[in-house]
């Protein structure tokens, strides 16, 4: 392993631990915000490690940082860890730079997706009460200011409010993604079809990457990624996974609201209205 900077145009440099002899394909995993990105990756994560794969939490590391997304998702800062046979995941916003390389268009790419309508009453949950919020960077505090200005906000405004005011930003967030939806050599993964069946989304993830999965390596993860409440929490990190909340949470007139708002990330996704 080799620790890689990505240095960006801001002048931040973050360090990433790259495998730089492995070979082959490498792998980029997405999940948009709240779209049951936090156990995707962790699953995905240890998916990779079982089949002796690096995996590179760069989003994630950018969060911790105290790197804002819109930071690096078009800096060609990012493109200097791209290496063959390491795992790529932790995004939530789309990183367009990765468009310009030839490792990216050629490997295998997962996407995870939700109604956006649901994803949305998750975020003003989460934005409120639960999202965690990085520790100060040295004088980088960017990301912890952001985080504090979002809590805020939604504890102001709501859960209704909240879920119209953002619908726009949910449907730019998905769109990022057209281009890659409608790439071959990407599989598009359903938050609804499988938050209650997570073997079968191991299953899929390993049989469209090619790795190697067995019913031991399913129990030993289901032992930790299966968090199911029994009754909602709505201050927990773990609130509810059942879908089709927004229609608990929101009246019929801001559902037809956001329907309107949200109607090309809903057809490109395939979401009913």
């Amino acid at each position: 392993m080799v620790m890689i900077a990505a240095t960006l145009a801001n002048g931040r440099s973050i360090a990433f631990e790259i495998d730089t002899r492995a070979e082959g394909h490498a792998y980029f995993l997405f999940s948009i915000r709240k779209c049951g990105s936090s156990v995707f990756n962790s699953m995905a994560h240890a998916l990779a490690v079982a089949n002796r794969r690096n995996f590179v939490n760069v989003g994630g590391t950018f969060f911790n940082s105290n790197v804002l997304a819109r930071d690096y998702v078009n800096d060609s800062g990012v493109l200097s860890i791209l290496h063959a046979g390491n795992v790529y995941g932790g995004f939530r916003d789309m990183p367009g730079i990765l468009r310009t390389s030839d490792l990216f268009r050629q490997s295998p790419k997962l996407l995870m997706v939700r109604d956006p309508r649901d994803a949305l009453v998750s975020q003003y949950f989460s934005n409120a009460y639960s999202h965690p919020i990085p520790e100060t960077t040295g004088d980088n505090v960017q990301v912890v200011e952001l985080m504090q200005r979002q809590r805020a906000e939604a504890l102001a405004m709501g859960v209704e409010t909240y879920v119209i005011s953002h619908a726009r930003g949910m449907k730019r967030t998905m769109m990022a993604y057209r281009r890659v939806a409608a790439d071959p050599s990407t599989t598009i993964l359903k938050y609804e079809e499988y938050i209650f069946d997570k073997p079968a989304l191991m299953r899929i993830v390993c049989e469209r990457i090619g790795w190697q999965i067995d019913e031991a390596l399913i129990g030993e993860i289901m032992t930790w990624a299966d968090v199911r409440p029994g009754q909602e929490a709505p201050t927990a990190f773990i609130r509810k996974v059942t879908p089709g909340d927004h229609r608990e949470k929101l009246s019929a007139e801001a559902v037809e609201n956001i329907n309107a708002v949200l109607a090309p990330a809903m057809d490109l996704f395939g979401y009913g209205r």
